[in-house]
Parts: C-alpha cells; structure tokens; sequence
C-alpha cells in the first residue's frame, strides 16, 4: 500500500522492469493505487501469463522471487488470485506459506483485491477475477471460531478477523458468546456501538425476550454481578448507551436490586427547607443533561414494579424521589386502610408516621396532592386510626367526640345525609365521591366500632349492675338526656348500615345486639 514507495524503487532499479507494463502503470500512480481500465487490466493479466507465471518465457528461476512478484501483480491488478485452475494472475500454494507469516498479512492482500461499486464489473475475459467483501466474508466464515480460536481461550483473535473483513455484528455476537460478562469483551463492545460498528437494531429490552440485542444482553450480564458489590459503578455504564429505553430498562434494574438506593439516589427523607444530598444516579442525570420527566418517567416505572412484586416500601421511596406523592398519598392511605383494625400492630405504627409526615408537608406547602379525594382522605385516615386507639383503650368519650368531630358517618339521622352516603359506597356510583375508595370501603368497620362506641357509653352512664339491683349512681337529667342521645344515634347508623350496597349479614347481627342492649 506505499505506493509512493513502491514507484521510487521501480525508478530506481529500472533495468530489472524492463519492458514490463507493470512499472509504467505503477510509475503513473502519484502515491495512490493507480486505476487500471478494462484494456490495461487484460494486458496487465497477459503480461502476468507470458512473464510471470510459472512456465512463462520471462519467469525468473528462484521460486521464491516468483512469489514476491506475483503477489505485486495480484495486489496492482486488484484480481482475485484464488481459481487457480484457470486464473491468469494467481498465487501457488507454496506463495501462502512464504508471503503471509500471519492472518492480517493474508487478509491485507485478499482486502486489497476486494472491488466496490463499479470497481466490480470487469471485463468478460477476467470476470473471474472478481472478488466482494462478500465472498471474504464467506471465506473466513468458513473457517470459523474452530480454526481461530480452537479452544476458546482467545475470543479477541476471531473477533478481529471477523471485524477485518467487515464482520461487526458477528464479532460481536462471539465476543458475547465466547467472553460474555468480561470486563474486556463489554468494553470492547461498547467501543464498537460508540463508534457505529454496530447498532440496536433488533429491538426488544427484555432480557428473556429472543429479540433482545445481543450487546444489550453484553452489559445486562456485565453490571448484575455489581449491583451488589459497586451499584455507583453499576449505574455508570448504561450511560454509554444511547438508546434511552434500553439505558433505563438496566438503570431500573439497579435500582430494584441494589441495597444501597441512598448512595444512588440520596437522601430518600425529602423534606421542605433541607438540602437533599444528592445521589451518584442523580449526578450522573445531571452531567448527561437528562430531563427532568426523563427521570420521573423512570423512577415511577421501578416503583410500579416495586409496587407489583410486593416491595410496597421501595415502592413508596422511588415515589417520593420521583416527586410522585399523589401517588405516594395514595399508597399510605390505601396501606392504612388495610391495616386500620390491626390492633397493636408495628407496621401500622410506621405506616401512621408516614401518613402523618406526608399531611404535615402538605399543610406546610411543601408538597402538592393533586387529588381532591386523597387531600381529604390523609387527614381522615389518621383521625380513624386515633379513633380506634382510643377505642381499643376504653376512651369511648374521648373517641366518640372525635368521631363527631370528623363528620364522616351520616349520625344525625336525616334521611338524604343517609341516602347521599349510602351512595357513594356503591361502585357503580358516577356522582361526586368525597373520598379515597379505600376509605370508603373501611366504612362497614368504622360503623360497627362507633357503634360499639355509643353502646360503651351509654352502658357506663346506665351503671353495670345486674337485675334487681340499684344502679351504683343515680341515673339524673343529663345522663338520661346523653343516654338517649347515644342510642338514637346508634339506631341511626344500624339504619344506614341497612342501606349500604353488600350488606354483611353478621356485622347487621352484632350491631342489633347492640341496639338490645341500649333498649
């Protein structure tokens, strides 16, 4: 390929290229490959006949300098010196062995042959000759891993025969087969996709899914075994990847699987008014310039997943990262709901604390819940869980006032506060709902433990004593006047327990039990 260098030689030793068409073409060539026309080229592969080849009247008798010349011929001409059954410009077996000491000498001169575009259309007396990358390509296939790489130790020596000849997808598809999960082989393969060697064509980022790229499968295996042992270096890498669906799907990964998403994502305690420290995934999202719906789309779409593989704790950390607490409301209130009954319970507790915290930061502005229905259920979930606290503890006053307070069950008996109710507890309803649905659907506890309530009450204002005997105080005005109230309101809330939709027959059982007991 020293063109130049080559020309200098044949001026200067001009006597032994006398008469040889090959110094003039090559002499013209100004530092490039000269470009031979269709006449030239057959003269060039008639002179190789008559001069050159074995047998011919011009060929010099040390076989070894045949060789040399005959491999200038082919490398000048650009002809494929393989059918050598009937090639005019060919090379002997005995030439392979003393040209080419290695694989990229070989395939330097088999490259130098190969003809593009309109280079591929000789003339009809040497279209033999021509030879594509294609046909090298097919070439070294057929040599395969087995020849270059025998026992599957030096994946890189296939690798870059196949990348010599164009092969970049295969040399990929080995690196992955033969090296996968190697820091070597990954590297090299995220080189290969920088510089467009090969692409993400084939969709799919599953790693289950047939379709999936296969360099995509290169990095997902590469930084599992990291999510673990270095989950900052872990996030690092999917940042080479351009293609943001498949970046995001590794990025989520590390996030559900590490058990350090502090030191990615900061301090997950946001709070209004304090600095958050920042996380290695954040400030990776900060000097790659990626958006902020970029990153909100991501998280919300790990704390989904979360979310459905029961991680209910992790779910409600990446919401808040996310900024998603709307949603965040939505899963405290719905997890204290489930849990409202649970009497002395840790996870209750803690779930409280949340609920609480989320309430405090709205009062305070810090926070913004976009959902009306959620806005009124937060404070009413934590008042509910005081009411059963202090009904579990004897505190029936205290609880009864509050539940007064909260105007949540329809207690003063007038029939359309009891029918507007009633309604929104059925499904099916398309009016204005004022609560989050499963507060609505902790009504039938909280009725039967008011009325549980009320039946304390007016037990204690009535006296415990048995048949016969005197009540321990005497019952006045006033204890009468509470009495009477607490069992009309009792009646009034069995009466609305009558006309809710799906009625429970043996909650209607206990809570006529109660009304005997206060008649």
């Amino acid at each position: 390929g020293a063109w130049d260098a080559a020309a200098q030689v044949v001026a200067a030793f001009g006597d032994a290229f006398l008469g040889l068409r090959f110094a003039e073409v090559l002499r013209r060539g100004a530092g490039e490959r000269p470009r031979l026309e269709d006449g030239e080229l057959v003269e060039m592969a008639m002179e190789f006949s008559l001069k050159i080849a074995p047998g011919g009247a011009s060929s010099p008798a040390a076989p070894h300098e045949d060789s040399f010349r005959r491999a200038a011929y082919v490398v000048l001409t650009g002809l494929n010196p393989a059918p050598q059954h009937t090639a005019k410009v060919t090379l002997l077996d005995d030439d392979y062995h003393l040209l080419f000491s290695s694989i990229e000498d070989y395939l330097w001169m088999k490259l130098s042959v190969v003809r593009f575009g309109e280079d591929q259309i000789l003339p009809p007396s040497l279209s033999l000759y021509a030879f594509t990358i294609y046909d090298l390509q097919l070439e070294m296939l057929s040599f395969g891993s087995s020849h270059f790489d025998p026992n599957g130790t030096s994946p890189f020596r296939y690798v870059s025969v196949l990348l010599m000849v164009g092969l970049n997808r295969e040399a990929l598809e080995y690196l992955a087969k033969a090296g996968s999960g190697s820091p070597e082989a990954t590297h090299f393969a995220w080189i290969m996709y920088h510089y467009q060697l090969v692409t993400l064509t084939d969709g799919g980022v599953s790693e289950d899914s047939p379709s999936s790229d296969i360099m995509f499968k290169m990095v997902l295996k590469y930084i599992s075994p990291l999510i673990s042992s270095d989950p900052a270096l872990a996030v690092l890498y999917p940042f080479v990847l351009s293609d943001v669906s498949l970046r995001n799907t590794l990025l989520q990964k590390v996030i559900l699987e590490t058990e350090n998403l502090e030191l990615l994502l900061g301090d997950l305690d946001i709070m209004s008014g304090i600095r958050r420290q920042k996380g290695a995934l954040e400030e990776l999202w900060d000097i790659t310039g990626t958006s902020k719906d970029e990153r909100t789309i991501l998280l919300a779409s790990a704390a989904s997943e979360a979310e459905e593989q029961g991680d209910r704790l992790l779910a409600l950390k990446l919401y808040k990262v996310a900024g998603l607490f709307t949603r965040v409301g939505d899963m405290l209130v719905s997890q204290l709901a489930a849990m409202m009954t649970q009497k002395e319970s840790a996870a209750r507790t803690a779930v409280i604390k949340e609920v609480k915290k989320i309430q405090d930061w709205t009062e305070a502005g810090a926070i913004q819940i976009g959902d009306r229905q959620l806005r009124h259920s937060l404070p009413l979930v934590l008042s509910l869980a005081k009411f059963f606290d202090l009904f579990w503890s004897k505190n029936y006053l205290e609880a009864w006032s509050l539940m007064k307070s909260l105007n949540f069950l329809p207690i003063d008996g007038h029939e359309s506060a009891l029918i507007s109710f009633s309604r929104q507890l059925d499904p099916n309803y398309g009016g204005n709902i004022e609560y989050h649905k499963a507060v609505l659907e902790l009504v039938p506890d909280v009725l039967e433990g008011a009325v549980e309530t009320l039946s304390a009450l007016h037990t204690q204002f009535r006296g415990r004593v048995r048949p016969g005997q005197q009540s321990l105080k005497p019952i006045n005005a006033e204890s009468e006047y509470l009495m009477d109230e607490y069992a009309a309101h009792a009646r009034t809330l069995i009466l609305f327990a009558g006309m809710m939709p799906h009625q429970n027959a043996a909650l209607s059982a206990r809570l006529v039990q109660h009304e005997v007991l206060m008649s």
